[in-house]
């Protein structure tokens, strides 16, 4: 997430953030450690330009499964990069080990939403679609429901990620925190002139919330009866700070422009 002040995450990179107190550190913060198989739509987004090696890799994101040859994540997450330089691992749980439920997948190609743009140190229709070699459904792998069109998502929803956490750089197994959607007109107050409610929603619940690494992770909420991709981690300001909610980038805005890479896989 762009975090503490409002900053952009670059794939593992920190535009302008590194110095103390300022960064955006996306694991679960205020999180709790997930089991196997919990989320099964959450895939890690590695760079592994070499592809010599399964466990000397660099997670940079997360993401979710669309279908069995494409995912959705962040388009800062994806869109740095060029397709041989990334790697998909679905139905991870601990991702220092190579778990036999683990399937890691070459990337094919790489869609960054045509209108994409950062925009004073946030970013819009942060959005991306990443064409994979194709996986199996397993209890560990599965497609990430999405929502009808336009639809306002409530209540309280998970967000899953290896991010940082309070006392490591990134979690070896994936975390989990809980979250409640906030008043478009609230965030906005937040965020004036930074959030746009058309296409970004916001959430948080004191002392948890996504950072460094969880970024282009799926906002996944149940208020439709099961559970939905609502949105995408995007950015915030700081990790956990009280009174400034994660922004998400708001899918249901978004399921038209999905379904045309899934209705030509």
């Amino acid at each position: 997430m762009m975090k503490y002040p409002v900053c952009l995450v670059i794939g593992a990179l920190i535009s302008g953030c590194l110095d103390g107190g300022s960064a955006a550190s996306v694991k679960i913060i205020g999180g709790e450690t997930t089991y196997p198989g919990e989320f099964p739509m959450v895939v890690s987004v590695q760079f592994n330009p070499l592809k010599r090696h399964k466990t000397r890799v660099t997670p940079i994101c997360v993401g979710a499964v669309l279908d069995k040859t494409h995912i959705v994540t962040a388009a800062h997450c994806a869109g740095p990069y060029k397709a041989n330089e990334l790697e998909i691992v679905a139905g991870a749980y601990n991702i220092s080990k190579v778990e036999a439920t683990q399937q890691r997948v070459s990337v094919k190609g790489i869609y960054v939403h045509p209108k994409y743009e950062e925009y004073q140190s946030t970013s819009r229709n942060d959005i991306a679609i990443v064409r994979i070699d194709a996986i199996n459904y397993t209890s560990f792998v599965q497609a990430v429901n999405l929502p009808p069109k336009n639809h306002e998502p409530n209540g309280n929803c998970w967000i899953a990620g290896w991010g940082q956490t309070s006392s490591e750089i990134g979690s070896k197994v994936l975390e989990k925190g809980l979250v409640s959607i906030v008043n478009t007109t609230r965030c906005s107050e937040i965020y004036p002139a930074l959030y746009d409610r058309a296409i970004q929603v916001c959430a948080g619940k004191s002392g948890v919330d996504a950072c460094l690494y969880d970024t282009g992770g799926p906002l996944l909420c149940n208020d439709l009866g099961k559970t939905y991709i609502a949105g995408i981690v995007s950015w915030g300001y700081g990790c956990a700070l009280e009174g400034y909610p994660g922004v998400y980038t708001r899918i249901p805005m978004y399921v038209d422009w999905m379904a045309e890479f899934q209705s030509n896989k």
